[in-house]
């Protein structure tokens, strides 16, 4: 009976062992992938320069622009950077109704958003963070009730799409949502 638990305990061990071996395999076939496709991307960088997004946020934004080289195909994508005091943030491309992450904690603490002014210069800063949002066949606006703003960029079924703002009565903003879901009357 000692000898039938030597044995498991010897076979669950080479298991063990074996399966190990097996993870450091894959860790290093992971890495090697890993340095392929870093060897086969490149990243372009431009500053994002609108008045506006100076005005309405105390970060400052970069537009990457990532080429990746496969075979006889490449693929390009962009994405949305700011530079924040923890590092680089992606700004996430607002596909649904949802927070856009860390949005809200970049705005200009000198900035409110009270006056039609202010609603016009933060359209300027969407258009220009999100430009694949705004639809050229939708004239732009904005649509206020009391602390909440939305700002209509594109249709969505027989609704709009857009972004969504909520302030305190002060015009301080302390949300910035992506909207599917916008009436547009306002």
């Amino acid at each position: 009976m000692i000898m039938n638990i030597l044995r498991t305990l010897l076979a669950l061990s080479l298991l063990a062992a074996a399966s190990a071996r097996g993870d450091e395999e894959k860790s290093r076939i992971e890495e090697a992938i890993l340095q392929d496709i870093m060897k086969n991307t490149k990243v372009s960088v431009e500053t994002l320069e609108e008045a506006a997004l100076a005005k309405c946020f105390a970060a400052p934004f970069y537009r990457a622009t990532i080429a990746s080289q496969s075979g006889s195909g490449s693929m390009k994508r962009k994405a949305v950077y700011a530079k924040t005091g923890d590092g680089l943030q992606k700004i996430s491309d607002p596909g649904t109704d949802a927070e856009i992450e860390g949005l809200a904690d970049m705005v200009n603490p000198a900035f409110a958003l009270k006056a039609e002014a202010d609603g016009e210069t933060m359209m300027t800063a969407f258009k220009t963070l999100f430009p694949g949002c705004f639809d050229d066949k939708v004239d732009p606006r904005i649509s206020r009730d009391g602390t909440k703003w939305e700002f209509i960029a594109d249709s969505f079924f027989k609704r709009f799409s857009g972004f969504e703002v909520t302030t305190d009565p002060a015009g301080k903003i302390s949300s910035i949502k992506r909207s599917l879901n916008i009436n547009g009357d306002g």
